[in-house]
Parts: C-alpha cells; structure tokens; sequence
C-alpha cells in the first residue's frame, strides 16, 4: 500500500498539469466560393467588334454609352408588324427612322453602332437598306438629350451579310470611304468618301474617284477633251476610241487616249452630259460604249 500511494500521487500531478495546459486554436483559413455564372441572355451585350463596327443581331438589345454622358444607352433595333421598330432606353423612334429612309428592303439581320469621328462624343447607329435594285443605303444616326437625329447616309452597307465582314472603312476623323456608285457619265463603282460637316454626313466632291474598272468607249460625235484643267480644248472626233476611267462627281471625268491622259468635262449641273463644240450632250448621244443601270 505504501509503494502504491507515490505511483498515485505522481499521478494525481500529471492530470492536473494537462488540465491546465490550453489547447491550441484552430487557425482560420477562408474558403474560395466561385462566383455563379450569370444566367443566358437572348440579347448581345455589349455586342460583337468587328472592324470598328459593334454587331448586334436585329431584336436583341445592346448596351452602349451613345452620347458620352457617362451612362449606358439601351439600343433595340426590331422587325415587327409593320416594319422597323427602334426603341433606346424604352422611348419610340420609329418615326425618326421612316423619316430618313423608306427601309422597304431593310432585310438585314443586324444592326450596328460605328464611331465615324473620334475626336467627337458621339457614337452612330447604322440602320441597312438594302435597296430595290442593288441600291443599298446605310442611314446613320446620332442619339442625345433623349432624342434622335439622321446625320445621312451612304451609298452602301454597314456589314454584308454575305461576305460577313464590314463594307464600309471608317477613317476615325469623320471621313468614312465607301464602294458605291459613283456619279458622272455613266453607272459605274468605285471607292468615294464621304464627310461628317457640321453634322452631316455628305459625299466628299471634286477628288477624283477611279471606278473599278475602265471602259472603252467610241466618240459618235465630236466631243470636247482637255489635257489639264487649265488647258485649251482639243477635239475627239467620231470613230475615236478612249477609256474612262474616273470621276470627281463634280465636273470631270478621267479618260485616257493611246495610253495619254485626257478629260472630259461635265455638265455640273447635269453630270451624265459631257461637253461639246455645241455645248452639254447626254453622253449617250455622242459616244458608245457607256453603261447605265437598267
């Protein structure tokens, strides 16, 4: 009993230490929660970049600052019953559009927000028109104080639905270059630019835009030709043939001679008559060769 008592005791001692000994904390470590993906939207937001152009399909809705005001624009641009619908942030603007265009060919399946000048604080929706015969027209518009304005048109599509890709060049400084028709003479294609000015879009006139292709033609009756614009008339005479090639869709066609270049000039206020010793002439009645739309 007496060997037992100090095996007890030493006991008694080690419990009582461990009782009083505290136990470590736990350390704590945060868990990583995934935030939820969000939920499918039918609309595009903020829309598709594709060379400069924001792509939206027709009848969704895009989000986009259209005037610079620091708030996001809600853009939905839709077929209904009787046409085009274009709303922005739940107001009507169909009106506006109908009022810039007829859109009896509007069959495009997108709609599009383009910036034509930088150095302003304003983006443009680009409503397509493809036109009854080949004729398409892009109508651009500008949005602002919660109302809505046509700043033009061009001879041309915002995005091909075909080609899939962006037929209009945006230069950024308010030019954008188009391959549309071009005005004199005949109907022809070429690349032509047009300018944003005091808040309007219009075709730039007076350079000279080379169509795609030149076209020989016949005189049938003697024409009028000058080597520069400065320079005294010569005469082109019945049988003699040339090629086309241009026009500054102000005055003067290109045209070359046996390889020299000539031009012929134009009535301005008239630009498929071409010069004559009697004076403006339809093109067609003193030369053969030329193209017109049928």
């Amino acid at each position: 009993m007496k060997r037992l008592l100090p095996l007890l005791l030493a006991a008694m001692l080690l419990l009582t230490a461990c009782a009083g000994k505290a136990e470590p904390q736990e350390t704590y470590i945060p868990k990583y929660t995934p935030t939820p993906a969000p939920e499918a939207k039918e609309s595009v937001e903020p829309g598709v970049q594709i060379d400069g152009t924001l792509l939206t399909a027709l009848g969704d809705t895009i989000s986009v600052d259209m005037d610079s005001d620091g708030s996001l624009d809600e853009v939905c641009l839709s077929h209904g019953e009787d046409g085009l619908e274009l709303t922005i942030n739940g107001k009507r603007f169909t009106d506006v559009l109908y009022a810039s265009g007829p859109f009896e060919y509007a069959e495009s399946d997108y709609f599009a927000v383009v910036n034509l000048d930088r150095y302003d604080r304003a983006l443009e929706l680009a409503v397509e028109d493809f036109g009854p015969s080949d004729d398409p027209q892009t109508y651009f518009f500008r949005y602002g104080d919660e109302s809505l304005t046509c700043v033009g048109s061009v001879p041309s599509l915002a995005w091909d639905d075909w080609s899939k890709k962006d037929t209009v060049t945006y230069q950024g400084n308010g030019d954008v270059l188009v391959n549309g028709r071009l005005e004199g003479l005949m109907t022809w294609y070429g690349d032509v630019t047009y300018r944003v000015e005091s808040g309007r879009l219009a075709l730039v006139r007076g350079e000279m835009c080379y169509a795609a292709h030149s076209i020989s033609v016949t005189i049938t009756d003697t024409v009028l030709a000058y080597e520069s614009r400065d320079a005294e008339p010569i005469k082109l005479y019945p049988g003699d043939s040339i090629q086309v090639s241009g026009t500054d869709q102000s005055q003067w066609v290109q045209a070359y001679q046996s390889g020299a270049p000539i031009l012929l000039r134009l009535n301005p206020d008239n630009l498929y008559q071409v010069e004559t010793p009697s004076g403006f002439q339809d093109g067609d009645q003193v030369m053969r060769g030329l193209l017109f739309a049928g």
